[in-house]
């Protein structure tokens, strides 16, 4: 969506409920992984050119939740819509078992030998206002998707592939919402609590194909210069964009980049898909014009925590990435917003709010709290979607919910080692805060060692030195590194030192001395450096000194010299120096 779009531009930096009351009452779902599981129906084939699935290869976990799984889902939801859901699930799962059976292929109208093979229509087919000379760019065809793109083949079948992977995935989550829920409900009607072989032979007795309305179009462009150059008229701000949905153009617009982004991808098409891949009765009108516009962008940054296995694929949990920024803006910042305000707000108010970063870290987390099993609000999460949408669902009970209070955001976002060992994950992290989180070595020695993080934040978490190098092998990636207020020490500083792209250093309130010197020879980007309350003295603020990149050093309650930080002061008087207003001990 433009307007979207731009309220993300400007946002840029770094009673109860049926569900509750039913996992209240059913102590067992305490045990249950904090994610959502659906069906993969990929081959093995289109999974090599899958990012996301190259990075994750787990096995699905012990006890995987579906959607009809869910007790808000089991209970307000009509009987036969349930059954026709289910099916449809066991549909796709048949699909990923006999990837090559005709019938299975026939009904869900996927080509073969693979479910995103694309067909080449030629240098022609663009809309006109995208102002592409023929010959320019390619037109492809997907089952799903027709695609204009300037980039290279292989870029726009990757970018092809997983986005025929997720609109398959987006129509087992949102079945209700989905615009073939009736055709699957008439092919299945009269299965109860269908299995796979019921749902094959059904498929082989009646013959039938899905039929969608038509193909959604996206746009890609060749390069992050030609998508600004040829946006930035329409979409003031669109330099600081990776890709977005225009509702009025009903087109996706992205670009192809070294370094793929799969995120933004999923939460544009999310949009796309909630318009054109419904009966939606919008018509022209803005979802989210009338208020709730928080779960028109929650829904899509809840979609972005897509991730993929080699049997299934999961949303949310806690090492979604958006939690991230959302752990370290309640657990870490103290941050609050009255949730009253932000569920009653629509897009006009939005659009003013001067803390838009604010806004989309806690809409996208108040969205995880009402998806994530085992709190289980998805019945209404359903519901309002499709109010906003204008889209008709055969509730048998009206789902009810309450805004979460503070206590409860802290409780979800707070993990703990168990929690860590109930829900291990593979996924390839770029942003992990555990901050004020009860974790200890057992828990972080849970996670599969990662590559390529660029911001870690531990503060407040048990620790030990040697737990680093085992979660970050190769840290010379990262760029912001929070070790606030933990048992780290001298073991730590060869690790730090390989660290030599940090921007950010936390090291305050550890046990970290003046041997810090010899490990910040090579650290030429360093920007900012918190050391209060540590016990660095001179040789770290002299070697501090002669960072060109610094900006910012709070040295309070260390063993620097008087003497030596007015050195410091007199050579770089530019560098903000002690800025943090101390309590009397660190929170």
């Amino acid at each position: 969506m433009i307007l979207a779009c731009v309220l993300m531009l400007r946002a840029l930096s770094v009673d109860d409920s049926m569900g509750q009351e039913s996992v209240d009452a059913d102590s067992a779902t305490a045990s249950w992984p904090d994610r959502i599981t659906c069906m993969d129906p990929w081959s093995e084939a289109d999974r090599g050119s899958s990012e996301v699935a190259d990075a994750v290869a787990q096995a699905d976990p012990p006890r995987a939740v579906g959607p009809t799984d869910l007790a808000s889902i089991r209970h307000c939801l009509n009987p036969r819509a349930i059954d026709a859901w289910e099916a449809y699930q066991q549909l796709c799962r048949a699909f990923q078992q006999e990837p090559d059976d005709p019938a299975i292929a026939r009904f869900l109208g996927i080509s073969r030998p693979s479910p995103s093979q694309l067909r080449d229509r030629g240098g022609r087919g663009a809309p006109s206002w995208l102002g592409w000379d023929r010959g320019t760019y390619r037109t492809y065809e997907s089952s799903h998707f027709v695609i204009h793109s300037e980039a290279d083949e292989a870029s726009t079948r990757l970018i092809a592939s997983d986005l025929e992977r997720t609109f398959w995935i987006w129509t087992q989550l949102f079945f209700p919402l989905w615009e073939s829920r009736s055709q699957v409900a008439r092919t299945f009607a009269g299965l109860t609590e269908p299995t796979v072989a019921d749902v094959v032979q059904r498929i082989r007795d009646t013959q039938t194909t899905l039929t969608d309305s038509t193909r959604m179009r996206i746009v890609v462009f060749a390069d992050r210069t030609r998508y600004q150059r040829a946006l930035s008229k329409a979409v003031p701000g669109i330099e600081n964009s990776t890709g977005f949905y225009a509702d009025g153009r009903r087109t996706t617009f992205l670009y192809v980049d070294p370094i793929d982004d799969a995120a933004t991808r999923r939460h544009e098409l999310t949009h796309q898909l909630f318009r054109e891949a419904t009966d939606s009765r919008l018509g022209r009108t803005m979802p989210g014009s009338q208020g709730d516009f928080w779960l028109v962008e929650g829904i899509a940054g809840y979609v972005e925590s897509l991730q993929g296995s080699s049997h299934a694929a999961t949303l949310g949990g806690w090492d979604s990435p958006r939690l991230q920024f959302a752990r370290y803006r309640v657990l870490a910042n103290v941050e609050y917003l009255d949730p009253e305000s932000l569920w009653r707000q629509p897009v006009r108010e939005v659009q003013k709010r001067s803390d838009l970063a604010t806004w989309y870290a806690h809409a996208i987390l108040h969205t995880h709290w009402l998806m994530d099993p085992p709190n289980d609000q998805f019945a209404w999460v359903l519901d309002r979607l499709a109010k906003l949408y204008a889209i008709r669902i055969p509730w048998a009970n009206q789902p009810q919910v309450q805004p979460p209070r503070q206590s409860d955001l802290e409780s979800f976002l707070r993990v703990d080692d168990s929690h860590l060992q109930r829900n291990p994950t593979d996924r390839a992290m770029k942003q992990l805060c555990l901050a004020r989180c009860e974790v200890t070595s057992d828990g972080l020695r849970s996670i599969s060692p990662q590559v390529g993080l660029q911001w870690l934040d531990l503060s407040g978490v048990f620790l030990t030195s040697d737990d680093l190098s085992v979660l970050d092998p190769d840290p010379t990636s990262l760029l912001q590194l929070n070790l606030e207020n933990t048992a780290v020490d001298e073991a730590a500083l060869p690790w730090i030192g390989r660290a030599i792209d940090l921007t950010e250093l936390d090291v305050s309130w550890t046990e970290i001395d003046d041997r810090l010197a010899d490990h910040l020879t090579n650290h030429k980007k360093l920007q900012t450096a918190w050391l209060t309350g540590s016990r660095v003295g001179d040789e770290v603020l002299r070697i501090l000194q002669s960072i060109a990149t610094l900006r910012s050093i709070d040295v309070q309650r260390t063993r620097v010299s008087n003497g030596v930080l007015q050195q410091f002061r007199a050579a770089r008087p530019s560098v903000a120096v002690n800025p943090l207003e101390l309590r009397n001990s660190p929170q």
